[in-house]
């Protein structure tokens, strides 16, 4: 779909629509109104299952129950957007590269709503660049990369938020969730399942911050820390646990920033195994909380 086109009438598909470098391709301030209805296959050989570049939209959304595969699944590139919803309760694969990926300026304001299985060679989602998630991720599925599950650089946010009761996590290396490069999730993080990484289930880095807070009921868990803060950056809403925040590696949580203002509160249920490293926050501990590891600041 190229240059100032339209499909109104959208996409339904429940055959096999592929190509030797893309499945399907919006190009040049095209759009796709109709949205795409996809329990089928739609695959690009080399290159991205679905692409939506330079200032185009898929303005009805994307419904797959099938699977959309490429080197990346799906790709939202150079003030493009998604102003409908991605429902996933099928398969979104990245077989050389990221799930999902949003680059330079880019938005899905429809959010991402995923009950299937949204993963990729190296990250599920990706969001880069200055873009965004702005109608957030509602995950009950399974969100996951062998680096990275969710990954947010270069002053990207999803300030819609992740509410998470599936599973969020990385595989051999890396993080559940990270944020890098003065990025954000405004939206906060509600945790009623498992996030995880074989390093750190959260890691902060490069002056970003999660000012939404985290609210867990669920598990944060890394074979090293669960959540980590680097030295430039800050959960400045602070982290409500009622469930279970692990490090194995014998931290628990670390706010390595002296100057966070990241408050921990630890209610009746929960329970943090591990070591605990405050900034310039404060540890509440309510009646019947549990912490198995000491809490410095």
């Amino acid at each position: 779909v190229y240059s100032l086109s339209d499909i109104s009438g959208g996409i339904d598909n429940s055959g096999t629509i592929s190509g030797s470098y893309r499945g399907i391709w919006v190009e040049n301030t095209s759009d796709i109104s109709g949205g795409i209805i996809n329990s089928g296959l739609i695959k690009g050989s080399s290159e991205e299952g679905i692409l939506i570049d330079t200032s185009s939209d898929i303005s009805g959304g994307i419904d797959n129950s099938g699977t959309i595969s490429g080197g990346y699944g799906i790709y939202v590139d150079t003030y493009s957007d998604i102003t409908g919803v991605i429902k996933n309760s099928g398969i979104i694969s990245g077989d050389t590269a990221a799930g999902i990926h949003l680059e330079t300026s880019s938005d899905i304001s429809g959010g991402i709503d995923n009950s299937g299985t949204i993963n990729g060679d190296t990250v599920g989602i990706k969001v880069q660049s200055s873009s965004n998630i702005s109608g957030g991720i509602n995950n009950s599925g399974t969100i996951s990369g062998v680096s990275y599950g969710i990954y947010l650089e270069s002053s990207s946010d999803i300030s819609g938020g992740i509410d998470n009761s599936g599973i969020i996590s990385s595989g051999s290396s890396g993080m559940g969730i990270f944020l890098d490069d003065t990025s954000d999730i405004s939206g906060g993080i509600i945790n009623s399942g498992t996030i995880s990484g074989s390093s750190m289930g959260i890691y902060l880095d490069g002056s970003s911050d999660i000012s939404g807070g985290i609210d867990n009921s669920g598990t944060i868990s890394g074979s090293s820390v669960g959540i980590y803060v680097d030295v430039t950056s800050d959960i400045s809403g602070g982290i409500t646990n009622s469930g279970i925040i692990t490090g194995s590696g014998g931290t628990a949580i670390n706010i390595y920033n002296e100057t966070a203002t990241a408050r921990i509160t630890n209610t009746a249920t929960g329970v943090i195994t591990g070591d605990v490293i405050m900034g310039q926050g404060y540890f509440n501990m309510e009646t019947g909380a549990e912490v198995d590891g000491d809490v410095t600041a």
